[in-house]
């Protein structure tokens, strides 16, 4: 009876163990299985880490940091691809329109003619010949025979620095500020609108106002020229190292120089000066 209950009991226990495996979700438990053991591996390298601190985190600062600059550097070059335009070029000074006389009129040394385009910079030298130089809209010029100047300012103003000879001007009038300035040893006659001529003669300067009006005055770093006003027709002279206590100026039509006509360059066609 023991024996045959014993028996019974057993292949109670295999039937209950088979069906209990049946009904398991084996998918489910690999998933939690994997998913510990990830857990369990997580855990691992955290305490590795933990027990390597100071060298693994100055591994990490350094990566960091490299990464940063490598972005940075990056953004930089980009922005400085995107960003990089056309390269700001200079307004001209004016245009050379007509050459008179057998000489030779001189840009930074190398002679030039008629079509010739004067910039910031350029020294400008009439050797045995006159030039006619036009800036379409504002003014018209002349330099005469023997004369060397430098273009000095080219934004908005027109600025000559004349180191002999002389300039003849017709100045389009503007509502404020200058429009042209004739600059000798700094100091500076400076054209609202007028017609003047600019003498240099070693170290005296003569001014001739045939129109409008000129500030005689010492030449600012920047602004507009503060001074005295000489008003048409004037004949001014003065001395570049002291124009307050040199300036003497008069009013008498005599002593004012006649001025010499200034055609624009699309009202008349160009002289081109003879070959040698």
């Amino acid at each position: 009876m023991s024996a045959r209950l014993d028996r019974m009991l057993r292949d109670a226990r295999e039937d209950l163990g088979a069906q209990q495996v049946a009904r398991v979700d084996w998918a489910s438990v690999d998933r939690e299985l994997f998913a510990h053991l990830e857990s369990e591996g997580r855990l691992e390298r955290a305490r590795a880490v933990a027990r390597n601190g100071p060298a693994w985190g100055v591994g990490a600062a350094v990566l960091a940091v490299a990464a940063a600059v490598a972005l940075v550097a990056g953004k930089s070059h980009v922005a400085q691809t995107l960003d990089a335009g056309p390269v700001a070029v200079s307004p001209a000074a004016g245009h050379v329109v007509s050459v008179v006389g057998g000489g030779d009129l001189l840009v930074d040394g190398k002679p030039v003619g008629v079509g010739a385009t004067l910039r910031l910079g350029d020294v400008v030298e009439t050797r045995g010949t006159s030039a006619t130089v036009e800036r379409p809209g504002k003014l018209t010029l002349v330099l005469e025979a023997g004369s060397r100047a430098t273009v000095t300012h080219v934004q908005g103003a027109l600025v000559l620095a004349l180191a002999e000879g002389a300039v003849e001007a017709q100045v389009v009038p503007v509502p404020s500020g200058e429009a042209f300035a004739v600059d000798v040893d700094g100091a500076r006659v400076a054209v609202h609108g007028t017609h003047l001529r600019v003498e240099r003669e070693k170290e005296h300067v003569s001014v001739d106002l045939s129109e409008g009006v000129v500030l005689v005055g010492r030449a600012p770093r920047v602004g507009s020229t503060i001074g005295a006003l000489v008003t048409a027709p004037a004949h001014a002279e003065f001395e570049p190292g002291d124009v307050a206590r040199s300036l003497r100026v008069t009013h008498e039509a005599l002593r004012v120089r006649a001025p010499v006509a200034l055609a624009s360059a699309t009202a008349a066609e160009p002289t081109v000066a003879p070959t040698a």
